[in-house]
């Protein structure tokens, strides 16, 4: 109950809209950082080792 009353008040303050957008901005920087980093990674054929088992 004090969820959906914390969520219908996000709503009317336009919080979740703009929590939206700044994780969106979020996502495509960490998408441009972490994208060379994979490059070069498959570049010199990093592999994931697998344990025991």
């Amino acid at each position: 109950m004090l969820l959906e009353e914390i969520n219908a008040h996000l709503r009317e303050r336009g919080l979740e809209q703009s929590t939206r957008a700044l994780e969106k901005v979020e996502a495509q920087i960490r998408a441009r950082v972490e994208h060379p980093f994979h490059v070069v990674k498959n570049l010199f054929n990093h592999k994931r080792a697998r344990g025991p088992g």
